[in-house]
């Protein structure tokens, strides 16, 4: 694998010269799933000191003869420091199927208590958030759908055209997978900009429409990883 840490954070910290500076950020994602749009994945980081909160929002509604048919939602809110995570507090709704995952770091590792896992975790553990492409270097996951830990195979898949609201965005393109049940390709521009996931939903294609592509989550990340 050609990425390291080392040059991500260095692309993502040659964005904060200008307004990155910021020290909140937040994009919004449009969900087409077949090319329609199903809802919306909202992410908001906050630097405090050193510390990065990390809120992320999803809704989607999937629409049959415009009834619908299945409905997703998730709120999950993290807590970062120094580049590792220091606790999960995030809720589930699927489609009537209530979830949970709470962690919370206990020197170095994470104990988590989840619907679908509770037990310890390592503590370079990265989420199912994808805001930075320095989880692309770790080789566990924790689903913050589940709290499930998948032992991830990453590899790199050439580079693509990402759309966003204000046209085509050059990215490169990423494939993370544990080997069975979760499988995503990712995105991301040259300053380390998340741009886009795409998966498989029930048999459609899953893709993410960015709202803008300005810099800013990478550059906090940066200045707090």
């Amino acid at each position: 694998m050609d990425l390291t840490r080392r040059t991500m954070i260095a692309g993502a910290a040659a964005a904060v010269a200008g307004p990155a500076r910021a020290r909140t950020a937040a994009r919004r994602f449009t969900i087409l799933r077949g090319g329609d749009d199903v809802g919306r994945h909202e992410i908001a980081l906050t630097r405090e000191g050193d510390t990065l909160n990390v809120a992320i929002d999803v809704e989607i509604v999937v629409r049959v003869l415009g009834i619908a048919a299945y409905r997703y939602e998730m709120t999950n809110r993290e807590v970062w420091r120094s580049g590792l995570l220091q606790s999960v507090d995030c809720s589930v709704n699927d489609d009537g199927e209530r979830k949970r995952v709470n962690a919370a770091r206990n020197g170095e590792k994470i104990v988590v208590d989840a619907s679908f896992y509770s037990g310890p975790a390592p503590s370079e553990i990265a989420t199912t958030t994808y805001f930075t492409p320095d989880f692309l270097t770790r080789p566990r996951w924790m689903s913050t759908d589940s709290g499930e830990l998948y032992a991830m195979s990453i590899s790199r898949d050439g580079e693509a055209s990402v759309r966003t609201a204000s046209g085509e965005a050059q990215c490169a393109r990423w494939r993370a997978s544990n080997g069975s049940d979760f499988d995503v390709q990712l995105f991301y521009d040259a300053n380390g900009e998340w741009a886009s996931v795409a998966f498989d939903g029930r048999g459609e294609p899953i893709i993410y429409v960015p709202d803008s592509l300005d810099g800013r989550l990478a550059a906090l990340w940066a200045e707090t990883a």
